[in-house]
Parts: structure tokens; sequence; C-alpha cells
């Protein structure tokens, strides 16, 4: 899953689409893993090192399959990227797309924006319908140094002076 996360990170700030931010709705002008992860359905805590040596946080998704949480940074109350891929599949085994607010990947996507934004709902509905349509490109707002962007399967929300 690392390898994977590393890969369509490089993949996905190649391909991104801006979404015009009209004002900041930003919850805290820091990445602060301890408010980020409230209400989260993550498992398995996990402490490593990220490629660059920056320590690296990481976590299941409980309820999504092949899905896995991260935070970097050295400080965890200031970090430098949090990122995400979310998977959901149908009782067949093909992908389940979240452009729909009842999925799961959705659903977790919002939960996320709800400890970093003030409007995470109105945020959700603007770009994921976007990303989905898009995938592999990118779409996501910008506001000030924090960027929020997916392509409906990894998402990230980072700090631009630090990419």
């Amino acid at each position: 899953m690392n390898k994977a996360l590393i890969v369509g990170a490089a993949w996905l700030m190649l391909s991104a689409q801006p979404v015009k931010a009209d004002s900041t709705p930003l919850l805290s002008k820091t990445l602060d893993a301890s408010q980020i992860v409230q209400g989260l359905p993550l498992t398995h805590k996990t402490i490593l090192k990220s490629g660059n040596g920056s320590k690296k946080v990481s976590w299941d998704i409980k309820g999504a399959e092949s899905s896995g949480f991260e935070i970097i940074g050295n400080d965890q109350h200031d970090a430098d990227t949090v990122s995400w891929s979310c998977h959901q599949f149908d009782h067949n085994g093909n992908s389940i797309k979240p452009n729909s607010p009842d999925t799961f990947c959705y659903q977790f996507f919002v939960k996320v924006l709800r400890n970093v934004v003030k409007n995470p709902d109105q945020i959700a509905a603007t770009i994921m319908p976007m990303a989905v349509r898009n995938n592999p490109s990118t779409v996501g707002p910008t506001y000030g140094d924090i960027t929020i962007y997916t392509d409906s399967n990894y998402f990230f929300i980072r700090r631009k002076s630090r990419m």
C-alpha cells in the first residue's frame, strides 16, 4: 500500500487540476494529526519513516478493503501531508466509484474534511463528481498553503510550501 500511495502521489501531483477556492474555510492553519483523525474508523496504527525520512503514521481504514490512511511530518501537530487511498467493491468484486454520498469512500472523505474545513459537505459535493469524471487527473481547491485534492481513489491534504 505504501508504494501505491507514493506512485499515486507522484502521478496526482503532475496531473492536478485546480478548483477555484473563493474563501478560506480552514478550521486551523496547521494539519494537526490529533484533530484530523478524530472520529475516523482507523485501525492498526503504525509509526515509520517516510521516503524522505520524515515521521509517517499509518492506519488501515476500517470498512474499506485495500485502503490506508497516513499522516507525514516530523511535527504531527503541524504535519506536511495527510493522504489516503480508499477502495470499495461490490459483491462481484467490481470497484465502486465514490461519486455518491451513500458510498463508504465518499462518506470517509467528508469525515476527514469535517476535521479540516468548515464546509466539508459542500467541498466534497463540488470536487468528488469532478474527480470521478476526470480520473486519473486530480481536482481540488487550495486555501492559502493548504491544498485538498483527489482523483476519487487517492486523497491528499498537503501544505504546498512543503511539497
